[in-house]
């Protein structure tokens, strides 16, 4: 444990068996790590976790990947070639074991993990990749278009840009 002048305090600890208790904190917040749990039940069991040292009225908030970004077509054959049986044996074979796992969920499934909270929401968090970023320019015509057309799709369509971009957000609360 590393305290921050008294107002923080940093754990590490398993995410499937939080040491807090019940109803503890007003706000619980992951960022992109409920993925790299490789199995779906551990991601889950994390999930009721998080819910469990939520108190009354707190904040529940998860930053995910969407595992099937349609505007990204490559992303998305590549996660589907990744969670059909046979297909990913192959492709394991041909690129070799990942360094950490790797398994994003549906964004519905992680929907309905939290669905005992309210005010469930979810909004896009960042459409495009980072790779995508680095290498469309918002100063070139056409990726000046592409980045009105992205800050529009988040404005106006908040859950849809989650679905069609590379991450989102869900939150709620409790």
């Amino acid at each position: 444990m590393a305290q921050f002048e008294g107002r923080v305090a940093f754990f590490e600890t398993d995410a499937v068996a939080l040491p807090f208790d019940d109803d503890r904190f007003e706000t619980v917040y992951s960022a992109h790590m409920l993925y790299h749990i490789a199995d779906s039940a551990a991601q889950a069991a994390a999930i009721r976790e998080m819910m469990r040292v939520l108190k009354p009225g707190g904040s529940l908030i998860l930053s995910i990947a969407n595992p099937r970004p349609v505007l990204f077509p490559a992303r998305f054959i590549t996660r589907v070639v990744a969670d059909t049986p046979g297909l990913n044996t192959l492709a394991r074979k041909l690129k070799g074991p990942s360094p950490i796992p790797y398994k994003p969920m549906r964004l519905s499934w992680y929907k309905r993990q939290i669905s005992g909270l309210t005010q469930i929401e979810m909004v896009s968090g960042g459409i495009a990749s980072t790779k995508f970023n680095q290498s469309v320019s918002e100063l070139s015509g056409v990726g000046k278009s592409l980045w009105s057309l992205f800050d529009a799709l988040d404005r106006k369509a908040p859950e849809l840009a989650a679905r069609l971009g590379n991450y989102a957000v869900i939150m709620g609360r409790k």
